[in-house]
Formats: structure tokens, C-alpha cells, sequence
């Protein structure tokens, strides 16, 4: 087979595979796979609430510290176990006392705050901390990067738990006096990465990295902070338009963000884009490199080595020892990265059989335990040399397996992040509307999709129904059903032109379900090119 059919054929797979899984059947592999990977995070989690960096997988490599990262990560994975708690009753497989938990944590992030020595002048906390008082293991430094994450956990767990007054009024202290416009240089042309107990800054980040959604996070921080006016500059002129960032080629017309011309990014830094930028999701040209990222990855893969199933380019413990960060083109171990095949399930839902396969009914090179149990889950390991062993799994890394599993559409579907994440979220206005998307009321496939796809829609009781298709700044740009419909399931085609018969242009577009006397239901659709 040629390569350039062989890239096609990989496209079709990662683009249009809702076709055969649009029924949303819960396979017991990947539902023990979701459930176990909320098991590693919350086995990171130390008694008084706060996140270990790492979990020890092999006995006596030694205990990691806290980490900023793993706390947000383990922050929005409470959200994850309330939200699928409520969704199945199942306190042996979720956690029933999530809220609780994230209020501990919360709380100890708030004494923290108060601790002298424990933040910069900025408000940052350090990288690595003890959690008595927060001071510095490891390293002095105050990454900008992990702030924001820890600071995602905060925002994601305060529009989560939006009914609870007391998260709600801890994580706005905490988001507050956070200032990220502290990374942005006077003239906003640059990011830091790093700044000290000063607020003095070093090692520049260039565009594209994750560093995006730091940007985001210093765009909406305080007004009231100096440079948050630079902050905006640096946004508007960086990241506010995808198609001036640059490019990497591969395979052969597929473009992908990356900093450079030698290779792809890590495949995790559009996805840590993507699940805490709400700008991401809801932005027709990043998510065309979302899915471009998907094919360029997996195309490499196949092209390297042959691999069908097996493939992600990410970050994590090395087999064998160490840590690396790997991209298309630029992965010598040839380090196989589960967490990532995961990560892609809002662009590919169908991506859970490549984990199936790898977890291979348990037999798979890269299944791991939980230590101390019998809890499966999958991670990385070396195509070359399959026997060779982590001895640690990272909870920010080993996050996008997590999120991914739970973006799927059987279990709480994308826009559970495209809502939460949200520095505008309105409690009122998203969550009857978020309950009755992740209902299965209203779906299409195949999402995304280049020309057509099918928009499926299940009414209890006879009804006057309309179903439009929107963009994102609102206009209407079709009407699909206006008309009382029976009562049962509907299938109704879009065939991506506008009323004038155009096709439309490449992007996000909602579909909106009305009908009589109850709230809307809507669902985002990705066309790609």
C-alpha cells in the first residue's frame, strides 16, 4: 500500500470513525480502564488532600513530592468522580465524597496562600512543596506553567461545584491573587517560563507549546494587575490567531502547530490546550490541529514501525528510568504513550479500540497495576524493548488518559471540559444544558466530519420540534425540522451548507434542539476540511 493511501486511510480512521461507534455502547474494557485511571490519581493523593508529583510503581525508587501540576489534575479529577458518581450511583467505582475532598484540598491550598514563604510576590507557589508550609523541594523555582494548571483545578472545580458557596468563594481568592500577567514581559511580546521568589523572570516561551493556555490564564487574570494590559497584547498578537503560528508538515499536507520546522510537538501540548483553554474547543482552526496532530501521530507510528494500534507522542517516566518528552520525528526510544491515544477522543472517539487493543485483555506490554492491587491501567513503554518497566507514572502526564476517557460520549463527553473550563461559565444558563447533552439525547456522526453528517434526536412524547444548526457567534445559518414530531428516535441529515447552498467553511457549529416547554439541548460540530 502506498504511503500517501496509507495517510488517507489514516485520516478517514481518526476523522469520520463515529460512523461505526455512534451508538455509544460503554465497552467494559474502557469503562475499567476510565475508572481505573481515576484510581491512579487518587492514589497520588496524600491524606490531607494534597497531590503527589508521581506515583511509585516500582517498590523503593522512592516517594516523589507535591507537585503544582498533580494537584490541578487531581482537583479536576474529583469534578470527574462527582460527575460520574451522579451519573451511575456506583460509590465502589467513583468517589461519593468528591465534593468534600476537593474542599479539603481547596482548603489547604488557601492556608498555603497565607504562609509566608509559601508564594512569590506574585502569588505563585513553587514547583515541587513541602505541605506543611510550602516551601521549596527540589527546585527554588516558581514555574508559571504548573501554576496555571494548579490554577485550571481551581476554575474547573469552581464552575464544577458551583452550588457549593464555599468553593466557590476560596477558589475566586485563589484565582484572584494569582498573577499570571507577571509571565508576560512590560512590552507583552514574551512568556517565562520560570520566575523567582522576586518575580524576576528567565527562559523564554516561544509559541506553539502548552504555554498557550498560561497566556489564557494571565489574559483573564485581575484586571487590577499591572501588566494585565500586556497581557492582552501578548494573547491578541500570539495566540488569538492559529494561522499565524507556525507549522510543521507532516504527513504531506496535514499542517501542525510546533515551535519549529524539525518536527511535530509533543502530541500533550495541544491537548493540555485543549482540555484548560476554553478557547480551544470552541475555535475552528486550533481544533482542525487538533485533528491533524491525531493523523500526524499515528501516521508516524505506522510509517516507523508498522504499529496499527499502538502509537502517542508524549511526556512521561522513560521504561527503564528517566523522563522525556516525545514528538513525531523526534521519539529515538520509540516510547509508546497510551495516555495520548486517550487524549484525542474529543477529535476521535473510535481511538478507544486502539486501547482496547493495547490493554489486550490484560496481557498487553503496557498494562501496569496500581501497586497493592489488582487496578489495571495503561502506560508507556518502549516499542523495542516492551519488557523494560516505569517506575513512576506522572499525574500531570498520565491526566489526558483520564480526561480522555471521560470526554468520550458514552461517559460524559467533550464539552463536560468545554464547559467547565470557562472563565465566563453561567451555572444557569449551562448546567440543564450540559445534563441533557451528556443524556444522549441529541448526537450526530460523524463527528467530526468533511460534508455530511447524520444528527440523531429521541423525543419521549409527541412534540413541536426545531432543530437549527448555528455558529458559534450565532447566526443562524440552517433550519433542519420545524414541525411536531412523533414520539421515539430521529435521523436527519446535514449536509454542511448554509440556506444559499454554500458549503460551509471549516470550523465549530452548533446544533440546537427545541422543543416545547423544555430547556435547550445543543451539541458543537467540527467540519474539517
Amino acid at each position: 500500500m502506498s504511503k500517501s493511501r496509507r495517510n488517507i486511510i489514516v485520516a478517514l480512521v481518526l476523522l469520520l470513525s463515529f460512523n461505526e461507534a455512534h451508538s455509544q455502547s460503554r465497552d467494559p474494557i474502557v469503562t475499567t480502564l476510565f475508572e481505573n485511571s481515576y484510581k491512579v490519581i487518587d492514589a497520588m493523593r496524600l491524606p490531607g488532600g494534597f497531590y503527589l508529583d508521581a506515583l511509585e510503581l516500582t517498590p523503593g525508587t522512592g516517594i516523589k513530592p507535591c507537585a503544582l501540576n498533580s494537584n490541578g489534575v487531581g482537583l479536576i479529577s474529583l469534578c470527574i468522580a462527582d460527575a460520574m458518581y451522579k451519573k451511575t450511583g456506583d460509590s465502589t467505582k467513583w468517589d461519593k465524597k468528591a465534593e468534600s475532598k476537593a474542599l479539603i484540598t481547596i482548603n489547604e491550598w488557601i492556608r498555603l496562600k497565607n504562609t509566608t514563604g509559601a508564594t512569590n510576590v506574585n502569588g505563585l507557589f513553587h514547583r515541587y512543596f513541602k505541605p506543611t508550609d510550602g516551601s521549596w523541594v527540589w527546585v527554588t523555582e516558581h514555574s508559571t506553567i504548573d501554576n496555571a494548571i494548579l490554577a485550571a483545578g481551581f476554575l474547573f472545580c469552581k464552575n464544577y461545584f458551583h452550588n457549593n458557596a464555599d468553593i466557590v468563594n476560596k477558589t475566586n481568592i485563589l484565582l484572584k491573587s494569582m498573577d499570571f500577567t507577571a509571565a508576560v514581559s512590560a512590552k507583552g511580546d514574551q512568556l517565562y517560563m520560570v520566575l523567582d521568589d522576586k518575580g524576576n523572570p528567565t527562559l523564554i516561551a516561544n509559541p506553539f507549546n502548552e504555554y498557550l493556555f498560561l497566556a489564557w490564564f494571565a489574559k483573564n487574570s485581575n484586571p487590577s494587575f499591572p501588566r494585565y494590559s500586556s497581557a492582552q497584547t501578548y494573547w491578541n498578537n500570539k495566540y488569538s490567531d492559529a494561522s499565524k503560528l507556525p507549522k510543521y508538515n507532516y504527513p504531506d499536507g496535514n499542517m501542525t502547530l510546533t515551535e519549529n520546522n524539525s518536527f511535530a510537538q509533543p502530541s500533550f501540548q495541544l491537548q493540555f490546550c485543549y482540555y484548560y483553554c476554553h478557547y480551544i474547543g470552541n475555535n475552528g482552526d486550533y481544533m482542525k490541529y487538533f485533528a491533524n496532530m491525531a493523523i500526524a501521530d499515528k501516521t508516524w507510528w505506522q510509517d516507523i514501525a508498522g504499529q496499527q494500534t499502538a502509537w502517542g507522542c508524549g511526556a512521561g517516566e522513560d521504561p527503564g528510568g528517566g523522563y522525556s518528552a516525545n514528538a513525531v520525528n523526534n521519539n529515538p526510544g520509540k516510547i509508546v504513550s497510551p495516555h495520548i491515544i486517550a487524549g484525542f477522543s474529543p477529535i476521535s472517539p473510535n481511538v478507544k479500540n486502539d486501547m482496547i487493543a493495547l490493554y489486550d485483555l490484560g496481557k498487553g506490554v503496557g498494562v501496569y497495576k496500581i501497586p497493592g492491587t489488582n487496578y489495571d491501567f495503561l502506560w508507556r513503554y518502549k516499542s523495542n524493548l516492551p519488557l523494560l518497566r516505569c517506575n513512576y507514572v506522572q499525574g500531570v502526564d498520565f491526566s489526558t488518559m483520564l480526561y480522555g476517557l471521560a470526554a468520550l460520549p458514552e461517559y460524559l463527553g467533550p464539552a463536560f471540559f468545554t464547559t467547565y473550563n470557562d472563565f465566563d461559565y453561567d451555572p444557569l444558563a449551562s448546567s440543564s444544558k450540559e445534563l441533557k447533552q451528556n443524556s444522549g439525547s441529541l448526537e450526530n456522526f460523524p463527528n467530526p466530519f468533511t460534508n455530511q453528517t447524520n444528527i440523531e434526536f429521541e423525543l419521549s412524547k409527541r412534540a413541536q420540534l426545531s432543530l437549527e444548526i448555528y455558529t458559534l457567534n450565532g447566526q443562524k445559518i440552517k433550519q433542519l425540522i420545524d414541525s411536531e414530531m412523533s414520539a421515539g428516535k430521529h435521523t436527519i441529515s446535514w449536509n454542511a451548507r448554509d440556506e444559499r447552498n454554500i458549503q460551509v467553511v471549516p470550523g465549530i457549529y452548533v446544533c440546537r434542539m427545541l422543543v416545547a416547554n423544555q430547556p435547550e439541548i445543543s451539541r458543537q460540530m467540527l467540519v474539517v476540511k
